[in-house]
């Protein structure tokens, strides 16, 4: 299955610290696929992947996963983390959210430059709740 091209538009990841379970939806939420990789696999599993979102939690696996992914995304690419609360001493814990795109909408990028400020003060727990936005364009 990793070398095939996929259909899905929304994927799901699971972070371990050896193997990454991944979902895969269609646009009408339709599961399509889960699947188990190992870090090894699971860039040849995304490389076959045209445009999609990508979810997953925000922690350090979360930091490497986005930087690998950058480098498939030929045709541009979204990266967003909010953090609102402080992990736990081994860097641990569900303290936010992120989200990785490949050939996002253009207009994208601007709407969450203006809304993520918002999300930061509203949802932030502590005094280090922060978010980065970045991308690369098409």
């Amino acid at each position: 299955m990793a070398n095939q091209a996929h259909s899905a538009v929304v994927y799901g990841i699971d972070l371990g610290k050896t193997w990454f379970h991944v979902a895969g939806c269609d646009a009408t939420g339709r599961s399509l696929h889960k699947v188990k990789l190992s870090r090894s696999r699971v860039f040849p599993f995304f490389a076959n992947t045209s445009v999609a979102l990508i979810g997953m939690e925000a922690c350090p696996g979360s930091q490497w996963l986005a930087r690998r992914l950058q480098a498939l995304a030929p045709k541009g690419w979204l990266h967003a983390r909010l953090t609102v609360q402080q992990p736990d001493r081994q860097g641990f814990g569900l303290a936010g959210s992120g989200v990785f795109l490949f050939n996002p909408p253009y207009t994208l990028h601007d709407q969450l430059r203006d809304a993520l400020p918002f999300l930061t003060d509203v949802l932030g727990q502590y005094d280090g709740a922060h978010f980065l936005l970045e991308q690369r364009a098409s």
